[in-house]
């Protein structure tokens, strides 16, 4: 009896209980209504389902010998910010609050 495959995206049978990949044997007249979800294959042996190999990508660093400094654990102290004065008056300046709105009535 032929030997089919379920195409990549599909699934076949009842209940779906075959995947992609999966092999199923079918007379060629039973398969006819399936050859959107199913192809057939060649009898050489035994058949391998179809994989996707990973792709593998490797690198390497340009100077393995030439790692990045640690950063220092103790920040170091910094001055406080200064305060911004105005230049007319010479005194500090201050965020006014901003006015509740006016009720309109």
């Amino acid at each position: 009896m032929p030997e089919y495959r379920v195409k990549p995206g599909y699934r076949h049978g009842v209940g779906k209980a075959y995947g992609p990949g999966d092999i199923v044997e079918l007379t060629e007249e039973a398969a006819a209504g399936f050859l959107d979800k199913l192809e057939r294959v060649e009898a050489q042996g035994e058949a391998q389902p179809v994989v996707d190999e990973p792709e593998v990508i490797t690198f390497t660093l340009e100077n393995p010998a030439e790692e990045e400094p640690e950063a220092p654990s103790v920040i170091p102290d910094k001055p406080a910010p200064k305060a911004t004065m105005d230049t007319k008056t010479k005194t500090p300046r201050t965020r006014r609050k901003k006015a509740a709105p006016k009720a309109t009535g």
